[in-house]
């Protein structure tokens, strides 16, 4: 018996065919007794809709560094469902569309995303997935433990690192109890040095289970802001830099006087960590062409190459 199963987490299995591939009740395909010569052909489809505003969807490899010690225990099921997280942020999906509206129609404490700020919510057209290989070619689950029993430093991130220029590196870890609520993300630049430190770092108590699939509106921002960040959103959108993006126009096109600017939308995943995490639940128009532009033509240009054409 063969079973075929978890597809990359930005996909779906739809089908496989040959062999005498059948589908059980719980959506699992199998196959019975294959005799040889025998080819099986499996077909995967994207678990979201297709752009609207962007002609090109863009994927990118993601590596969980997993920094183990006596009080951090994350699980492969968790790290690969954060990823399902942090693509459900980055493209819209139904399920936080119906969620938001919920919490307009029965909360009293967590708002609904204003309705002038609803046309200006994107699909980015960007999504993750755990690294297939490793930066010398070996296969990967895009899961990589670090059994050296430490805290998530800085000497252990630089230890373990990918080539940044091939994957998205994120370190999960123990971090100082005074530094918890301060991820760091640490910028991959056009001037950036070999080697030098690239990739996202977060404390164990802010990565997310969603593995039993029950959605709570708390769950993944701390992953998803800072890798807004990463890919090109420096500065927050109250705090943020003048010339950053929280001046640009909500939907991209630039104005004199714009109806609406970054630094307005109230549920954005870019605001600080005063926010809670329930509140924050968009990305702009402009925001995600900001990101698309440094992934493309901006410092993740080499990242965007190696990988465009091996999907």
């Amino acid at each position: 018996m063969i079973l075929l199963q978890n597809p990359q987490s930005d996909h779906i299995l739809d089908k496989v065919t040959g062999c005498g591939a059948t589908m059980d009740n719980r959506g699992n395909w199998h196959v019975m007794s294959a005799q040889s010569p025998c080819h099986i052909e499996a077909t995967f489809i994207s678990n979201f809709s297709t752009l609207d505003e962007f002609a090109e969807p863009i994927r990118l490899p993601v590596v969980v560094h997993i920094v183990e010690n006596d009080n951090v225990s994350i699980s492969d099921v968790q790290a690969s469902s954060h990823v399902e997280l942090l693509n459900m942020h980055f493209r819209r999906s139904k399920l936080l569309a119906d969620f938001d509206f919920l919490i307009g129609a029965y909360s009293a404490v967590n708002k609904a995303i204003p309705d002038s700020h609803r046309q200006y919510i994107a699909d980015t057209g960007i999504t993750f997935y755990l690294a297939k290989n490793t930066p010398d070619g070996a296969p990967s689950t895009g899961i990589n433990r670090i059994s050296a029993n430490q805290a998530l430093t800085e000497q252990a991130m630089k230890s373990s690192m990918w080539d940044a220029n091939k994957v998205i590196n994120v370190w999960v870890g123990e971090k100082p109890a005074s530094t918890i609520d301060q991820e760091a993300t640490y910028q991959l630049t056009a001037t950036s040095e070999p080697n030098s430190l690239a990739g996202i770092a977060i404390d164990h108590r802010k990565f997310s289970d969603f593995s039993n699939r029950s959605f709570d509106a708390k769950l993944g921002k701390t992953l998803t802001h800072n890798m807004g960040h990463y890919l090109g959103l420096i500065g927050h959108i109250v705090q943020g830099l003048e010339n950053g993006h929280r001046n640009l126009p909500c939907d991209g096109v630039i104005q004199p006087s714009p109806e609406c600017t970054n630094k307005g939308l109230l549920f954005n995943y870019m605001r600080d960590s005063q926010v809670a995490d329930e509140n924050k639940r968009m990305f702009s128009i402009s925001q995600a062409n900001l990101m698309r532009q440094h992934i493309q033509n901006g410092p993740l240009q080499a990242l965007y190459n190696n990988v465009r054409d091996k999907q």
